[in-house]
């Protein structure tokens, strides 16, 4: 198998209404082979696929597994998931609301020959966008809701100028007390996230040490070192 990237013309979310279940449906499909909102049972003849490919996903929360997982199911590509777990086509076990169970087969191809049903980027119904900077988009409610919708690009180098650009807009528009709908479900990563923070967030917050795992030779080697200097 090649490292060219395929992609079955079916999308996946995941559902986080059990946290401690969380499951996957059909967000978007080219054609009528299955149902929006259809339950995802079985891929490729696995019904525990989520904990088998977890391995092979790198991740920070459980929730960034999940938006992986989802998004890498309907792929196929060797640097992706094991080799093992692909076959030809995709096979799909899926549920319908009645809860009635029915199987589907759909072909890889070049992800550029799709042609999506759904929407493709998000929508924000009842807002219109105030304007676009390489980190964001900022949508505005115009009808008297005291709401914004802020679509979170990604986490780049330009990300200071950019959220100062969004203070200073929310200052001379009288925002500061609006509330703030934040969509980073398509962010890319980056650096300066704890800037971002600092100006959207009037509570503190720490950015270190809640979810960092320190390896298990670190304490060994502070003591290590601290044993030398007493010795100096």
């Amino acid at each position: 198998m090649d490292t060219t990237l395929t992609h079955a013309p079916i999308r996946f979310m995941p559902d986080f209404t059990d946290l401690d279940n969380v499951t996957f449906f059909v967000s978007d499909i080219e054609g009528d082979q299955a149902e929006l909102s259809d339950r995802v049972i079985a891929v490729n003849g696995s019904s525990s696929f989520a904990p088998d490919l977890e391995p092979y996903i790198r991740y920070s929360t459980l929730n960034k597994l999940w938006w992986e997982l989802a998004k890498m199911l309907p792929q196929k590509s060797e640097t992706l998931l094991p080799a093992h777990f692909y076959r030809d086509t995709l096979e799909l076990k899926l549920e319908r609301a009645n809860g009635e169970r029915y199987k589907v087969t759909l072909p890889y191809r070049d992800p550029d020959d799709l042609r999506w049903r759904g929407p493709g980027e998000p929508r924000y119904s009842g807002f219109d966008l105030a304007y676009s900077t390489a980190t964001y988009d900022l949508y505005q409610n115009f009808d008297g809701k005291e709401a914004l919708v802020i679509a979170w690009h990604g986490f780049r180098e330009n990300l200071v100028p950019d959220v100062d650009r969004l203070v200073d807009y929310a200052v001379e528009h009288d925002l500061l007390d609006h509330a703030l709908i934040f969509d980073a479900t398509r962010s890319r990563g980056g650096s300066k996230g704890a800037y971002a923070v600092q100006r959207l967030s009037p509570k503190s917050f720490r950015t270190s040490f809640d979810n960092l795992r320190l390896s298990d030779v670190i304490e060994p080697f502070v003591e290590e070192k601290r044993a030398q200097l007493k010795e100096q």
